[in-house]
C-alpha cells in the first residue's frame, strides 16, 4: 500500500507544483491595459548603461526609481535575476510600478527597502521584485485583466506612450488650450517604440498611426531620396533643420496658429500677429514649392554665428515682393529703433545678382555695452539673398559673403558634408540634427549630431530619434560592452 501511496502522494505534490510555476504571472511580459506608458526590455543587460540613462528622461514619474533599479545605484540590483525581462509602467494616475526577475524573493525585500524612497511600495509576486511609487497597484489585480496590446515595435528596449489617456490625465483643465492643433485630445493615437544602445549612440524608433485630420495630412510618404538642399549647407554646421512637402508644413503652420488664436480676443496685437503669420505663411508655401534647409555654423564662437537657408524657388520676383512686403512690417513694427532697406541686385556673385537687406540699429541711451555688440554683430554685414539653378539662398551674420559664394558653388552639386547625410534620413518630412554642446559656452561640438526626424509611411509617421554616447545626461561612461551594455559595477545607495 506504501509503494502505492508514495508515488501517488509525489505525483500529486509535482502537479501541484506545475500548477503554480503554469499560473503565476509572468509580469515581466504582460502588458497591464491601464498603462499609459509601458517599457520591458528582454534583460537588465539590455536597459542598463545608455539605455538606461535615455529612459530616465523618457518616462515621467518613474526616473528616480529607473536610476536606481536599471542603473545599478540600489544594493536591491544584486538580486535580479539578468537573464529574464523586467518591465515597468505608469498607470493614467501617476502611479509608477517597476518590475524586475529576482533569485531570492527575502534577498529583494530586504535590500530593496533599505532604499526605498517616501511612498515606495516594495513587495514581490511569482519570481518578480515590484517596486510601486505614487499609489497602491495592485499587480496581481492587472494581470487577471484582459492585457493591452503588446508593443507594434520589437527589440531589445521596447514600449509605448498612450498619448491620448496620459495627456488627457495630465493637462486636466488645459487640454483645451490644445485643441484646435491636436484635437480632440482623448482620440490621440498611442505611439509604440523600440530602443537600442551600443558604445557609439542611443537610437529610439518610433511610430504614430496617421489618426485624425492633421497626422493624416502629413502621412502620405516621400520619394525616398534626401533633401534636395542639404548639399548647399557648410559642413561645419551646428545645427541642420531640414523641411519638405511645404504644403503639409503649412498645414502644421496654420494649426499653430489656430491654436494661438483661439486663446486671443479679436482686435487685440496678438490676434493679428496670429492672423499675419498665417498670410505669410500661405504665402510662402505658394512660392516654395520644394524642399528646404537651414545650417547654423558657430566655428569661432558666439561672434562668428552665421546662418544658410536654401530653398526652392521658382518665381524670384515674386519672393522680392514678399521681402519688401515683410521689410515694411519690420520698420512699422520697430519705429525708429530699426532702419531696414531692402536693396535688390545690391552686389553679384559671377553671373548671379545679390539681393541685400540692410539693418541699422539705434540703441537707445543707457543701453548696455554687451546688448551694443551683440546687436553690433548680428547687423553688421547685410542679410542676402540670391536665385540661382532653381533655388533661393540666403546667408546671414558673420562671413555672409563668404557663406553666399560657397553655397552658390556647392548648390545641386549633389555633395553632402558627412556628418549631416548620417544625420538626416532619405523621405523625412522633418528632421532636426545638432551638434552636442555647439551651444553651449566653451563646448566641443564633436563630429556627430544628435538628431530628429519624421518619416511619413502612408498610414502611420515614423519617429527617429539618434542620441550619440556624449550628449547622454550622464555622459559616455554608463556605457557597457557589446551589442548589450554590460551592468556597471554596483554603487552604494544615494
Amino acid at each position: 500500500m506504501r509503494r502505492i501511496a508514495l508515488p501517488a502522494l509525489l505525483t500529486l505534490a509535482l502537479a501541484r507544483s506545475a500548477a503554480a510555476v503554469t499560473t503565476a504571472p509572468d509580469i515581466g511580459k504582460f502588458v497591464p491595459a491601464e498603462a499609459v506608458v509601458y517599457v520591458t526590455a528582454d534583460s537588465l543587460d539590455a536597459v542598463q548603461g545608455a539605455a538606461g540613462s535615455f529612459l530616465e528622461n523618457v518616462m515621467p514619474g518613474a526616473g528616480q526609481i529607473a536610476d536606481g533599479m536599471l542603473l545599478g545605484r540600489l544594493p536591491a540590483v544584486e538580486a535580479v535575476d539578468r537573464s529574464r525581462p523586467l518591465a515597468m509602467w505608469m498607470l493614467a494616475s501617476g502611479a509608477t510600478v517597476v518590475v524586475v526577475p529576482i533569485r531570492d524573493a527575502a534577498a529583494f525585500e530586504r535590500l530593496a527597502r533599505q532604499s526605498a524612497g517616501t511612498g515606495d511600495r516594495v513587495t514581490s509576486i511569482g519570481g518578480y521584485g515590484i517596486v510601486t511609487r505614487g499609489g497602491a497597484v495592485d499587480v496581481a489585480a492587472l494581470r487577471a485583466r484582459p492585457p493591452a496590446a503588446a508593443p507594434a515595435i520589437g527589440g531589445p528596449v521596447c514600449g509605448f506612450v498612450d498619448l491620448g489617456r496620459l495627456l488627457a490625465a495630465r493637462l486636466g483643465t488645459a487640454r483645451a488650450n490644445v485643441t484646435p492643433l491636436l484635437g480632440k485630445v482623448e482620440d490621440l493615437p498611442r505611439a509604440d517604440f523600440a530602443l537600442s544602445a551600443s558604445h557609439d549612440r542611443v537610437e529610439l524608433n518610433a511610430t504614430i498611426p496617421a489618426v485624425g485630420t492633421l497626422l493624416a495630412t502629413l502621412a502620405p510618404p516621400l520619394p525616398p531620396v534626401q533633401n534636395h538642399f542639404l548639399d548647399a549647407l557648410p559642413a561645419d554646421a551646428a545645427m541642420v533643420y531640414a523641411t519638405s512637402a511645404p504644403e503639409r508644413m503649412a498645414a502644421v503652420t496654420e494649426a499653430l496658429v489656430a491654436t494661438i488664436s483661439a486663446g486671443t480676443r479679436p482686435g487685440t496685437k496678438q490676434h493679428a500677429l496670429a492672423r499675419r503669420t498665417r498670410r505669410q505663411a500661405r504665402m510662402w508655401t505658394a512660392l516654395s514649392h520644394g524642399d528646404s534647409a537651414v545650417a547654423v555654423s558657430i566655428p569661432r564662437g558666439p561672434e562668428s554665428m552665421s546662418v544658410v537657408q536654401a530653398f526652392s524657388c521658382t518665381e524670384p520676383r515674386r519672393v522680392r515682393l514678399l521681402m519688401h512686403k515683410m521689410t515694411r512690417h519690420l520698420r512699422a513694427t520697430a519705429g525708429t529703433a530699426v532702419d531696414v532697406k531692402y536693396v535688390a541686385q545690391a552686389e553679384r556673385i559671377g553671373d548671379v545678382p545679390v539681393d541685400q537687406l540692410v539693418m541699422t540699429a539705434q540703441l537707445p541711451e543707457g543701453a548696455k555695452p554687451e546688448a551694443a555688440a551683440a546687436v553690433g554683430r548680428f547687423m553688421r554685414e547685410p542679410i542676402r539673398y540670391a536665385f540661382a539653378k532653381g533655388a533661393g539662398v540666403t546667408t546671414y551674420g558673420a562671413d555672409g559673403l563668404e557663406r553666399m559664394q560657397q553655397a552658390l558653388a556647392r548648390i545641386d552639386g549633389g555633395a553632402v558634408a558627412p556628418g549631416i547625410a548620417r544625420a538626416i534620413p532619405a523621405g523625412a518630412l522633418i528632421a532636426i540634427a545638432m551638434r552636442p554642446g555647439a551651444f553651449v559656452l566653451g563646448g566641443s561640438i564633436g563630429d556627430e549630431y544628435a538628431s530628429f526626424a519624421v518619416v511619413p509611411r502612408g498610414t502611420a509617421l515614423a519617429l527617429r530619434i539618434v542620441v550619440p554616447a556624449a550628449a547622454l545626461p550622464h555622459g559616455a561612461g554608463l556605457l557597457g560592452a557589446g551589442a548589450g551594455l554590460s551592468a556597471p559595477a554596483s554603487r552604494p545607495a544615494r
